[in-house]
């Protein structure tokens, strides 16, 4: 690619853009305790319409029983306390290799 080429300009911007809310208007991190909206979530889709949203955008994955899911990364990380020691180990698995019922007996932990 040289870029002597440039099509900044070839696109005609008559219409006004698109409000789209990114995995709706929810977000991983608490800011105050009254916005506790978690992305990915039928709350965070439904109040990304009420405050105008055009579109939502959200991940979709298919559990191991081929269940479309709503969750945004490739691997869910679980936490569990080893035996003998009471030392807390991450453990790493996809999506993919998850039931349905196993991810929704989960207990997400912000």
């Amino acid at each position: 690619m040289t870029m002597e080429v440039s099509y900044q300009n070839y696109w005609k911007f008559e219409r006004a853009a698109l409000d789209i809310g990114h995995k709706g208007m929810g977000s991983s991190y608490k800011h105050k305790k009254s916005d506790a909206i978690r992305e990915n979530t039928i709350t965070s889709l439904q109040s990304a319409g009420s405050h105008g949203a055009d579109f939502v955008e959200f991940d979709v994955m298919l559990s191991k029983d081929l269940i479309p899911v709503v969750y945004h990364d490739f691997h869910v990380l679980i936490t569990y306390r080893k035996k003998k020691r009471n030392e807390l180990e991450n453990f790493k698995i996809s999506v993919k290799d998850l039931s349905l019922a196993d991810l929704q007996s989960m207990q997400v932990r912000i």
